[in-house]
């Protein structure tokens, strides 16, 4: 069994200036350099599973949608959506500006219990991952050959690879896990222990670009 963690293509909002008033999520379609990126990540799974059994995760927001819809659509496989994969919703209406909002995201990661306009608090985002990844290792099999692409978000990931690793939310930066747009990391399962499933990484991608 192995797992890909696959950040979404890039978007529209990664085009935006600290000035401009954030995107809302409906908005935020991925820009056409996201789509080349989308294609590119397509064949490249394509070509490394072949025929191998696929099931894909996703996460519900648009970017990630957009993303999985086209690895799908090349490997002839149904999507499986879920919310407990979305990125934080960070209430972009009460925000001005980009700058805005990653003044918000930073502040969000040095307090991970408080929520300063109702969105949903760092602590919330990780036990809403782990429930999704506790689901998850009770319905695989470690010795199934399915190859399972957890099509979501940076945020997302760094709380997936966190809780493999069993690391404390304030010991893992996102300067570490956080991939760029395209981005999958390759993890196999190893073992049980004590209910649990133990991970390996086993290799991070390059990233894609519209020249490949």
């Amino acid at each position: 069994m192995k797992i890909y963690l696959v950040r979404h293509a890039e978007p529209l909002s990664a085009l935006g200036s600290d000035e401009q008033v954030p995107l809302q999520e409906a908005e935020n379609h991925l820009s056409a350099n996201g789509m080349t990126q989308a294609e590119n990540l397509a064949a490249d799974f394509s070509r490394i599973l072949g025929a191998e059994p696929v099931e894909i995760f996703c996460s519900t927001l648009l970017r990630a949608q957009e993303t999985a819809e086209r690895i799908a659509s090349k490997l002839g496989v149904d999507i499986r959506y879920t919310a407990l994969l979305n990125e934080r919703d960070f209430s972009p209406q009460n925000l001005k500006s980009n700058l805005e909002l990653k003044q918000l995201q930073l502040w969000s990661y040095k307090n991970p219990a408080l929520s300063k306009y109702g969105e949903e608090t760092t602590l919330a985002q990780r036990a809403r991952v782990q429930k999704w990844l506790s689901d998850f290792a009770k319905n695989v099999r470690l010795e199934s050959d399915i190859n399972y692409l957890i099509v979501c978000h940076g945020g997302t990931i760094e709380h997936l690879v966190a809780t493999m690793m069993q690391a404390p939310i304030d010991s893992i930066s996102s300067c570490i896990t956080l991939c760029d747009h395209a981005h999958y990391h390759q993890i196999s399962a190893i073992l049980p222990e004590r209910g649990w499933l133990v991970w390996r990484i086993e290799a991070i991608n390059l990233p894609f670009s519209s020249s490949l």
